[in-house]
């Protein structure tokens, strides 16, 4: 059991994800959800009794399930890997030379999203520019939602579509008629990538737009959960998104007032 085996697949889905910071005497511990959201932290001692409660509180935060747990480390052998493998948690060695290299080509593709971004920005022959402009302008819209949206909804978004865009993303809610019971559930029938971008959307808006935190602790007021509340912001989101690339009126227009 010394050793911990790399697998090549990509197609196992995990409930939470473990990164294990390796150092001489204690370990930092950081765990993310399977939306890559952070559950929680620790610094784990390197002796018997730390391994085998850090174990334990591993397995209560991702809801007792070790095998649809991956965790990350640098080193192949020894204490925490066996320990962790007895328990049933999926470890996977990690090469710090070619973490150094995805870390390289992840800034160089950054690089290169941003300056296209830029372009899209500064291109006056089509509407995409003034899109770019407000996209960007919008609370947790960072660079990888912005290109993440442009790439897979650019038909949506230059159609000013909002109801085919939350649907798109999975934010739009399914309803089903069972007799006199109308259930209303997730919508998982939707473009995986947009759904995925939209969520960090929510997410980082929560964190840092007033507006957003408040609209997401209401709907959690009101017993939705997390996952609820969030398509919740998004959606709010969406339609400010759609208010803000209305064509602007013509020049000299005048908007008509409603007779009493």
């Amino acid at each position: 059991m010394g050793n911990c085996a790399i697998s090549a697949s990509t197609e196992t889905a995990y409930a939470a994800y473990v990164g294990i910071d390796w150092g001489t005497a204690t370990h930092q511990v950081a765990v993310l959800d399977a939306q890559r959201a952070p559950l929680g932290e620790r610094a784990v001692a390197h002796d018997g009794v730390a391994l085998q409660a850090f174990t334990e509180w591993l397995t209560l935060l991702t809801g007792g399930e070790p095998a649809r747990v991956a965790v990350a480390l640098e080193v192949p052998r020894g204490a925490v890997v066996d320990t962790l493998l007895e328990r049933g948690f999926h470890v996977f060695a990690l090469n710090p030379k070619q973490l150094d290299l995805v870390e390289r080509q992840r800034r160089d593709c950054a690089r290169r999203i941003e300056h296209l971004l830029d372009a899209l920005a500064t291109t006056r022959e089509h509407q995409g520019h003034r899109d770019v402009t407000i996209l960007r302008s919008l609370p947790g819209v960072g660079r990888v939602v912005a290109a993440t949206m442009l790439a897979e909804a650019s038909r949506l978004l230059a159609a000013r579509d909002y109801h085919g865009l939350r649907t798109q993303a999975g934010v739009a809610p399914v309803t089903r008629q069972s007799g006199k019971r109308l259930l209303v559930g997730m919508r998982y029938a939707c473009n995986p990538r947009l759904r995925n971008a939209l969520y960090y959307w929510g997410f980082i808006s929560v964190r840092y737009d007033a507006l957003s935190r408040h609209h997401y602790r209401r709907l959690r007021g009101h017993g939705h959960s997390h996952g609820r509340a969030l398509r919740g912001v998004v959606d709010r989101l969406l339609t400010v998104l759609m208010a803000m690339l209305a064509p602007m009126p013509a020049s000299g227009a005048r908007t008509p007032v409603r007779s009493e």
